[in-house]
């Protein structure tokens, strides 16, 4: 072999050694970069997720507002209509209406905090209740069901071999 084609083949021998080195390099890189955009996107759904939850609880927040607000005004009506039959019947004076307002701003305090509490207790109940019906209320009905099935499948069986009894009967 000629000293040009040694030198030919060592650089052609060096040039791929480089290009599997950069392969591997880009390779790697590639690997690394499709790491980091799973990462961003596990980040950017757990980020979602996140403002899913805040979203849930400013929307529960709300509703828990909306109804002690409907329940305010109607504590309010309920006030203003004691006030308004403490104004019809003689013999008062301002001082016991004004005790009364006082009274059922109080008892209006005391109710919406009962309320609340009732509203909270509710779903825990609810859950507790729900979940002891899936555990223990569903397999018995399912069980039942199946029990059901059993017992049509042997009155069918049994009046399939009545009726195979009486044919042989015929036949003798």
């Amino acid at each position: 072999m000629s000293p040009s084609w040694k030198l030919l083949m060592s650089l052609l021998n060096f040039l791929s050694f480089f290009w599997v080195l950069r392969m591997k390099v880009s390779s790697r890189f590639l690997i690394e970069r499709e790491k980091k955009r799973e990462e961003e996107r596990v980040c950017l759904s757990h980020e979602k997720h996140q403002n899913k939850k805040k979203r849930e609880k400013q929307e529960k927040k709300e509703t828990d507002l909306i109804v002690i607000d409907s329940l305010t005004t109607q504590a309010q009506r309920h006030a203003e209509r004691i006030e308004k039959s403490m104004d019809i019947v003689p013999g008062t004076d301002d001082s016991l209406s004004s005790k009364a307002s006082k009274k059922s701003t109080r008892d209006w305090e005391k109710t919406k905090e009962h309320a609340i509490r009732w509203a909270f207790s509710t779903g825990k109940a609810a859950w507790t209740f729900g979940t002891t019906f899936l555990v223990l209320v569903v397999p018995l009905i399912v069980e039942l069901h199946r029990e059901e099935q059993m017992m049509e499948m042997e009155k069918e069986q049994m009046g399939v071999l009545a009726d195979q009894q009486q044919q042989q009967q015929q036949q003798l």
